[in-house]
C-alpha cells in the first residue's frame, strides 16, 4: 500500500500476525488482522484469555514486532524505523498502560514513573 493511501488513520494495521514457535510447536495468535483507528476514536480490545489481545497491544506499541503484516503510524510503516525510531516514537508518541505494574521498591513515584 503506497504512503498516501494510508493517510486518513493515524493507525492503520493490515494483514497483522503474529506466531510463536516454542518446543516444535506452532502457535498463531494473530491472523490477517486488519484495524483502522482515526485521531481521538476510542476502542475496547476484547476477548478470552490467551485470544491474542496482550501481543496485539504490545505490536501497537512498539513492544515486539509482527509475524506478518504491518502496522501503519500517521502514514508511515512503523516498522521499518530504526531502533533508535522506534525507541523516540514509544517516548514521544505512544503511551501504554500495563494490567500489572512493576514499581521499583528502592525508588520514589517520581522516579518510578519516570
Amino acid at each position: 500500500m503506497s504512503e498516501s493511501m494510508t493517510k486518513g488513520s493515524p493507525i492503520r494495521v493490515e494483514g497483522l500476525g503474529k506466531r510463536f514457535v516454542k518446543g516444535g510447536v506452532t502457535l498463531d495468535v494473530l491472523e490477517d488482522l486488519h484495524v483502522e483507528l482515526g485521531a481521538g476514536e476510542q476502542v475496547c480490545v476484547l476477548g478470552q484469555s490467551g485470544s491474542g489481545k496482550s501481543t496485539f497491544l504490545h505490536i501497537l506499541g512498539t513492544l515486539d514486532r509482527p509475524t506478518s503484516g504491518r502496522v501503519w503510524f500517521d502514514g508511515q510503516d512503523v516498522f521499518r524505523r530504526s531502533a533508535r525510531e522506534l525507541d523516540r516514537l514509544r517516548n514521544e508518541e505512544v503511551g501504554l498502560v500495563f494490567q500489572f505494574h512493576h514499581l521499583l521498591p528502592d525508588h520514589s513515584a517520581l522516579r518510578n514513573v519516570a
